[in-house]
């Protein structure tokens, strides 16, 4: 299906960003990816995407800091984030900060997280 849509994902895990990259690459989203929060919000200001996917516990800028930053700068591009932490006070000051969804890590089947995207670009 193609959605010509476009999806940054920021999340320092290699594996994981490279699978869900190539998964919503061929669901048909134009992908973008960053391996920490600060090159992220560069790679999102140079190139706006209609959704941006963040992990929380990352190297120089977390996800709460990218959903933070999302909220004062372009508050209609909705953020998901993603945990493997368990914390769930910190997916609370996530949502709280506008974060419009989560998951947590693993992510067993990316259909799921295609078809959260697919919600939120409707």
């Amino acid at each position: 299906m193609n959605t010509e849509a476009s999806v940054l994902v920021i999340e320092d895990e290699d594996k994981l960003r490279k699978a869900m990259v190539a998964y919503l690459e061929d669901s048909g989203y134009i992908m973008s990816e960053a391996a920490n929060g600060r090159e992220g919000l560069e790679i999102f200001t140079l190139n706006k995407t209609d959704v941006v996917l963040t992990d929380l516990r990352m190297p120089e800028k977390n996800g709460i800091e990218v959903v933070k930053w999302m909220r004062e700068n372009s508050p209609d591009t909705p953020v998901i984030v993603i945990t493997g932490t368990g914390d769930q006070h910190a997916v609370d000051t996530a949502m709280a900060a506008g974060a419009r969804m989560y998951f947590i890590k693993p992510i067993n089947d990316l259909a799921e997280l295609d078809a959260a995207i697919r919600s939120l670009i409707r």
